[in-house]
């Protein structure tokens, strides 16, 4: 699937910053419903009537209502099986009306191969944007704690 857009937050940084950066820099529709989906990021298998609910009714509620979903963004769990849903609805679907958002926040801490998504020194450099990264008082972020990550803005 490849490398998405992401941005890197700090416990500190303006929410408002990374909204608008998602909204107006990656031509993202606000939402008019955020789903936020939480559960066990572990090993367990999830339920078959679960991965089919999460496949059928979750991105099709989503794709109607114009929601945003919102995940633990490890790929485990539950998390991985709404990710699965949402890609595979994207695969099976042409049409750019049908776009589902979906977003997971995580712990920077508990990225796997976080190295790889640095801004500095990296080579080629990731998808970010450094500019949008400003803190409360205008300056750089201080150490960030968070990843939020998201789909790119359909052509």
């Amino acid at each position: 699937m490849g490398l998405r857009p992401f941005i890197r937050l700090s416990d500190s940084s303006d929410p408002a910053l990374a909204y608008n950066l998602v909204t107006e820099h990656w031509k993202i529709s606000p939402p008019n419903l955020v789903v936020s989906v939480v559960g066990g990021d572990g090993e367990a298998p999830v339920r078959a009537w679960l991965r089919d609910l999460l496949r059928k009714g979750l991105v099709k509620a989503a794709q109607s209502t114009g929601a945003w979903i919102m995940t633990g963004g490890l790929q485990a769990g539950i998390g991985q099986y709404v990710g699965e849903a949402v890609r595979d609805h994207g695969t099976a679907s042409t049409s750019p009306c049908a776009r589902v958002v979906a977003m997971g926040i995580a712990p920077w801490g508990v990225v796997a191969n976080r190295e790889a998504l640095s801004c500095t020194g990296a080579s080629p450099r990731p998808r970010c944007c450094t500019s949008c990264w400003s803190g409360a008082r205008g300056g750089p972020s201080p150490p960030t704690t968070s990843l939020w990550s998201a789909p790119p803005a359909a052509p």
